[in-house]
C-alpha cells in the first residue's frame, strides 16, 4: 500500500515553494549564480563525457566533436603548467588531425588522454557548501 502524504501542512507547503520556483527552491538563488557552482557543474559534465571518451573501445574523428570544446577547461582544472597543457592540447588536435589514423598517433592520443584524466583524478575537489534556504 502506499504511504500517504502526513496532513500537517508540510508537504503542501513544500510543493507550492517548488512550484513557484522550480529550479531554485532547494538551495539559495545566490549559489546557484556562484562561481564555485558553475565550476562544479562544469567540471562534472566535462569530466564525465571526458570519461566516456577515454574509455571508449574505439576513437573516431567525430568523438573530437563532441569533448574539443571542454578540453581547455579540463586542462586548466589539471593544473598543469601552461607549456604541458598546451603540449597536451596540441597532441590531442595532432593525433585528431592525422587520416588515417596510425598505431603511433592512436597510441599518442591515449597517453595525452590518460595524463589528462590522471591529473584530473589526482587535483583535490574545492568543496562546495550547498545552501540550503
Amino acid at each position: 500500500m502506499p504511504r500517504q502524504p502526513s496532513s500537517d501542512g508540510a508537504s503542501s507547503a513544500c510543493l507550492a515553494r517548488a512550484s513557484r520556483h522550480p529550479f531554485t527552491a532547494p538551495m539559495d538563488p545566490g549559489f546557484l549564480a556562484s562561481r564555485e557552482f558553475v565550476d562544479h557543474a562544469l567540471l562534472t559534465m566535462f569530466s564525465s563525457n571526458f570519461i566516456g571518451i577515454v574509455f571508449a573501445r574505439s576513437i573516431h574523428y567525430q568523438f573530437y566533436v563532441w569533448y574539443f570544446h571542454s578540453l581547455g577547461y579540463l586542462a586548466y582544472r589539471a593544473r598543469f603548467p601552461v607549456l604541458l597543457s598546451l603540449a597536451v592540447l596540441l597532441g590531442i588536435e595532432y593525433c585528431y588531425n592525422v587520416f588515417p589514423a596510425t598505431p603511433a598517433t592512436s597510441a599518442a592520443l591515449q597517453c595525452c588522454h590518460i595524463l589528462l584524466l590522471a591529473s584530473l583524478w589526482l587535483v583535490p575537489v574545492r568543496k562546495t557548501h550547498l545552501k540550503v534556504a
